[in-house]
């Protein structure tokens, strides 16, 4: 009843009317692709299934009985050629929904899917081989069963999981939003693709929008050195994590430096420290400021963490071998991930370990301490503290298509198969947060609300009519917000969704 209307607006419908236009098909594409949004946001299943659930759940009467899984597979297929067409579409009514206020800063996030499968696509390449050559008498026959689907170039990889799955193949899925949750634009990557080539690739593909002052805004894993200069190149502003941990002029020149910290005046555990950097002595080239921000609640908890770290390293280093070599535990300790770094190798002693005084020291410097860094100059700490809080708005889509929308796992083999899941999802996830911001609901409580709602067919003098259920205040609350009229209690046929009062999907 609902999706429909904001279908049309947000131009996805027109979009792929146009084309269908332009190819010979016998099957209403924009149908069967709505179809497939539908049931990833109400109840997501395979694409057989949702056929059988638009056929049985759904109220959807433009189903038709020759509709079969090779439709929607086909509805895929056009869907992934013409992307491009449509995420354009799709962008501008986006935009143009959007404040300029929310429009100046881009997020930019990753995030992987994996596939339920045991070979990664390089492997099945391998095998595939390995059959071509036995099918011509070479060799002896390769391992069952034979790959039907080798993604040239490969595209399910091993790479670093997010997901719990680390021994999975995977692709990962970049994504540029606005502060309002809202996808711009999105890329699928093979899964053994680093943040920093897709960073590379999001900037010289992405062209900042001319018209307001743009800044992009991503964590520390996108942005390197070189995607910092290639970013002031296109024209960008930026606003990005710098983990000081990993960087020596971070450590040196702003974390040491000393400096009055100034408190949140709505988040008391934040206090900050601005850092300004001229050109000359800025790694970038650039003038930069840099924040530096504490978590009184982490420092706290993470300086227990330092003493407690110490304790344990002070007493495997007072340990000794009867003839005067470490022992096992201080063997253990310089192999440990995190007390590795308080040691160090003794100048005296050849063979003994010590504890580094400096490592302690930084130790404690960086406890619940994070740093940013910005091209941006007119923004105090806490607009710049909160303008990298946006983020969330990303990391909450992620979460919303994995869990409620079913990003993952999946069992497309093809690589176009692939990301036209992960386009239909993208739809689900513009359409979720339009939804959400224009109803003031979450997109939980509205499902729960909408599927309660029933419509029946039933016969009556040789006639066919739909019947629905009562709506309640709720109902009528929900459709107002989005400009709605109320259904009628029957009705006869069929009206599309630009129709007013219809009852649509």
């Amino acid at each position: 009843m609902i999706l429909a209307p904001v279908w049309e607006r947000l131009g996805i419908r027109k979009a792929l009317r146009k084309i269908q236009a332009q190819h010979a098909i016998k099957f209403p594409l924009e149908r069967l692709v709505f179809g497939m949004v539908l049931n990833r946001i109400v109840d997501p299943m395979s694409k057989m299934a949702c056929n059988e659930w638009l056929r049985d759940t759904a109220f959807f009467p433009e189903w038709e009985k020759k509709w079969d899984v090779s439709h929607f597979y086909r509805a895929l297929d056009l869907l992934e050629m013409h992307w491009s067409e449509i995420e354009q579409a799709l962008y501008e009514e986006l935009w143009k929904r959007t404040s300029p206020e929310l429009r100046a800063a881009w997020l930019t996030d990753t995030s992987s899917m994996y596939f339920e499968a045991r070979m990664d696509d390089v492997e099945r390449a391998e095998i595939a081989a390995e059959w071509a050559a036995f099918d011509a008498g070479i060799g002896k026959e390769p391992l069952h069963p034979r790959p039907q689907v080798v993604n040239d170039p490969p595209m399910r990889m091993q790479g670093h999981n997010k997901d719990g799955h680390p021994g999975d193949p995977q692709v990962v899925v970049a994504s540029v939003c606005l502060a309002n949750g809202l996808v711009l634009r999105h890329r699928v990557y093979p899964g053994n693709t680093n943040d920093q080539t897709i960073a590379k690739d999001l900037i010289t593909t992405l062209p900042a929008p001319p018209d307001v002052a743009q800044i992009w805004v991503s964590d520390g894993g996108m942005a390197s050195g070189p995607r910092l200069r290639e970013l002031d190149e296109m024209g960008w502003y930026r606003l990005t994590a710098d983990p000081p941990r990993s960087n020596e002029f971070v450590m040196a020149e702003i974390i040491s430096r000393s400096g009055r910290y100034i408190q949140h005046p709505t988040k008391p555990q934040f206090s900050f420290r601005i850092v300004d950097i001229p050109a000359a002595q800025s790694p970038s080239g650039k003038d930069e400021r840099f924040l530096v921000v504490r978590n009184s609640r982490d420092r706290d908890r993470q300086l227990k963490q330092v003493e407690k770290h110490l304790g344990r390293i002070k007493e495997a280093l007072a340990k000794r071998e009867p003839d005067g070599t470490h022992s096992k535990a201080v063997c253990k300790l310089v192999s440990h991930p995190s007390l590795k770094r308080y040691v160090e190798p003794s100048e005296r002693v050849a063979g003994r370990y010590v504890l580094s005084n400096d490592a302690v020291r930084r130790e404690q410097l960086l406890a619940g301490t994070r740093v940013y860094r910005t091209t941006v100059h007119d923004r105090d700490p806490v607009e710049m503290f909160d303008s990298y809080q946006l983020l969330q708005a990303v990391e909450a889509n992620h979460k919303e298509m994995k869990g409620p929308l079913r990003l993952r796992p999946r069992y497309h083999r093809a690589g176009h198969r692939i990301r036209a899941h992960v386009m239909i999802v993208i739809l689900a996830v513009n359409c979720v947060r339009v939804l959400e911001a224009e109803t003031g609901r979450l997109i939980s409580d509205l499902r729960r609300l909408f599927t309660a709602l029933k419509a029946t067919e039933v016969g009556q003098g040789g006639k066919r009519q739909w019947m629905r259920t009562e709506l309640t205040d709720d109902h009528r609350n929900v459709l107002a917000k989005l400009d709605l009229s109320v259904p009628p209690q029957t009705w006869a046929m069929w009206s599309d969704a630009t129709s007013k009062g219809a009852m649509v999907c």
